[in-house]
C-alpha cells in the first residue's frame, strides 16, 4: 500500500481531504497518486486489491473513492457496494475508471449514482471530475505533463 502526504490510521469519521485510490495497475495507481498529490491539496491513500480497501475502511473513512473497474475476483461496483456495506450510513461519494462502456457498468453508476471517468482520461478531466464532490479543491498549477 502506498500512503501519500500523512499517515491515515486510527481515523473513523469521513476524512474530509482523503482519497482512496482502488487500481491494480501499481503504474496507473502511483501515477495517479503523484497527480494528486503535485496538483491539489488532497491527502491520498492507494491500495492494489479490493481486500486492501477493506482493511483501509477499518481504519478510516475517505471522502471519497476512485476505483478502477476491472479489478481482480470483484468489479468497481461490486466493491464499491462492499465498502459501502461496511462502512454503512450515508453513500460514499465514488468514481470508477473505465475504458469500457458496457449497459452493466453505465446502469450501475446510474443506479448508484456515481460519477464515470472514461480511460484514457486528462490530468485536468479528472480534477474536475473529483470537483464535483469537492469543489473547494486547491490546484497547484493548471497543467501537469505526463
Amino acid at each position: 500500500m502506498l500512503h501519500t502526504q500523512h499517515t491515515l490510521t486510527g481515523i473513523h469519521p469521513a476524512t474530509a481531504r482523503t482519497i482512496l485510490v482502488v487500481e491494480d495497475d501499481p503504474g496507473i495507481g502511483e501515477m495517479l497518486i503523484r497527480i494528486l498529490v503535485e496538483e491539489t491539496d488532497y491527502d491520498c491513500h492507494l491500495v492494489t486489491k479490493p481486500s486492501e480497501a477493506i482493511d483501509v475502511l477499518e481504519q478510516m473513512t475517505p471522502f471519497l473513492l476512485l476505483l478502477d473497474f476491472h479489478l481482480p475476483s470483484i468489479d468497481g461496483l461490486e466493491l464499491y457496494d462492499l465498502l459501502q456495506i461496511l462502512i454503512g450510513g450515508d453513500p460514499l461519494p465514488a468514481i470508477i475508471m473505465s475504458g469500457e462502456r458496457s449497459p452493466y457498468l453505465l446502469d450501475g453508476i446510474k443506479q448508484r449514482k456515481l460519477l464515470v471517468l472514461q480511460k484514457p482520461f486528462d490530468v485536468d478531466v479528472l480534477i474536475d471530475t473529483i470537483d464535483v464532490y469537492e469543489p473547494n479543491c486547491i490546484r497547484f498549477s493548471d497543467s501537469f505533463n505526463f
